[in-house]
This record gives structure tokens, C-alpha cells and sequence, in this order.
């Protein structure tokens, strides 16, 4: 029996769907490893003051950029 063209092309798209699927999870995780280190704690600390959801000060912190690219 052959498969049809069209069940083809959508087992095609279910594995494309599937591993794209798979990709993003994977990227999502690994920013929020690399998002959860020491380094970067204050910066969460002044995202959650400053979106008003903690009213504790905040303390004085440095961006992604000059932490991950300081020259």
C-alpha cells in the first residue's frame, strides 16, 4: 500500500512541529538556567519592584550586557 501525498506532507509537518516544539523547550530552558544565576538576582529583584508586584527596595545591579560582555 502506498501512502498518499497528503498524509506525506502532514506526517511531515507533525515531526517538523514536533522537533521545533522540542527546540524551543530546549532554548526556554537554557535561558532560564543561564537567567537564574547569582549574577543575575538583582536584576529580577528590580523587574518584580518595578512592575510594582514587591514593594521592598531594590539593590543598584548591572544588565546582561555588562555582565556577559564586559570589556
Amino acid at each position: 500500500m502506498v501512502p498518499s501525498v497528503d498524509n506525506y506532507q502532514q506526517t511531515i509537518q507533525q515531526i517538523y512541529t514536533y522537533t521545533n516544539d522540542i527546540t524551543s523547550y530546549g532554548l526556554v530552558s537554557l535561558m532560564h538556567n543561564q537567567i537564574s544565576a547569582d549574577a543575575f538576582t538583582p536584576m529580577i529583584q528590580y523587574a518584580w519592584f518595578s512592575s510594582g508586584l514587591k514593594h521592598v527596595g531594590h539593590s543598584p545591579f548591572v544588565n546582561v550586557n555588562q555582565i556577559c560582555f564586559a570589556s
